[in-house]
């Protein structure tokens, strides 16, 4: 479940991608977050031959923090 809140749990988070990336690993991670939310991760994937973005990872040991050193960010565009 992605939302535990006191009247109940349930899927409520949509991932949504282009025709040239993929979502994949998608997990809720339900102890990486103090919220009613449950943190997502996944990895994001170009389907066009193109090379891989690498994934983000939660920091063992810490709060959640996520790896970005190494990310394309001119890769990124607002939707």
């Amino acid at each position: 479940m992605t939302f535990n809140g006191p009247n109940g749990e349930s899927n409520i988070d949509l991932s949504l991608t282009s025709r040239n990336v993929r979502a994949e690993e998608w997990q809720v991670r339900p102890s990486a977050s103090s919220s009613d939310h449950r943190l997502i991760t996944f990895c994001v994937r170009l389907t066009c031959g193109a090379r891989a973005v690498p994934c983000a990872e939660p920091v063992e040991g810490g709060p959640p923090r996520f790896r970005d050193n190494g990310v394309d960010w001119c890769r990124f565009q607002a939707a």
